[in-house]
């Protein structure tokens, strides 16, 4: 099984946000979106870990996004 895991204090930005169809669904890089991991849907969160970009597919993106807020002090969501 594949894994990745980010540290909440290296998360400077949470937003919900969509995929789109060209993004696919696994784990890639696309380059000027960054690293995408998603198996399900166009829902995500996207989380800004410095300058990188990764997006995490999900079916409860404000959920998911709301958890990571209040992990990491960090203010308003946008979508």
């Amino acid at each position: 099984m594949l894994s990745k895991r980010f540290r909440y204090a290296d998360i400077t930005g949470v937003e919900i946000g969509r995929t789109f169809i060209l993004d696919g669904w696994g784990m890639h890089f696309m380059p000027g979106r960054g690293w995408t991991y998603n198996i399900w849907g166009f829902g995500c969160v996207k989380l800004t870990l410095g300058g990188k970009i990764i997006r995490v597919g999900t079916d409860d993106a404000e959920g998911l996004a709301k958890v990571i807020q209040a992990k990491t002090g960090l203010g308003g969501l946008s979508g």
